[in-house]
């Protein structure tokens, strides 16, 4: 089986392509339905194709539609009593934060929103936002570029996020 495959204009090298795990559009319309919220369509066509997973090696992580319900309405509640980004107040204000959907984190703990027609990052230790793209596989290929929580490799200067071709490691995970 070909492990290198393309989605919108990233390539990925899936590490372990006997466990890809697409979601079927009725468990992901389920999961709207559920939370009250519509998916942005990239979201949709990745977890359709290729199910949740690890981007990077170790750091990116894609949540499945039953990890975002299951989460859902804790992390909004988290979001009211621990809200910090008032720095960010210019990209997105607490109340947009509030309206939001987490569909992902980084290994750091940054988290992954989807809001307003837009991707945005949560970082953990900054108290400001970041607009990220309109498309998952923007906002994806932004957190794999800048990296925010984490240093390069002191020897490499990269990230090891990519193999020697170029295409982004993805590792299909059940989360």
């Amino acid at each position: 089986m070909n492990n290198y495959h393309t989605f919108n204009h990233l390539t990925l090298n899936i590490t372990n392509p006997s466990e890809l795990n697409p979601v079927t559009t009725d468990e992901l319309r389920a999961c709207e339905q559920k939370i009250g919220h519509k998916f942005e369509q990239g979201y949709v066509d990745f977890i359709t194709r290729f199910g949740g997973g690890i981007f990077g090696g170790c750091y990116v992580r894609l949540y499945l539609p039953t990890t975002i319900v299951q989460n859902h309405f804790e992390t909004i509640k988290r979001y009211q009593e621990y809200y910090f980004w008032d720095n960010g107040s210019d990209v997105l204000n607490k109340e947009q934060v509030l309206q939001s959907v987490c569909v992902g984190d980084t290994f750091s703990g940054d988290e992954l929103i989807y809001v307003n027609g837009g991707y945005y990052i949560l970082p953990r230790e900054e108290d400001i936002i970041y607009a990220v793209g309109e498309k998952c596989s923007q906002a994806i290929e932004w957190q794999l570029v800048h990296n925010i929580s984490n240093d390069p490799d002191e020897k490499t200067g990269n990230y090891g996020h990519c193999d020697e071709k170029g295409a982004y490691y993805f590792e299909c995970c059940d989360f």
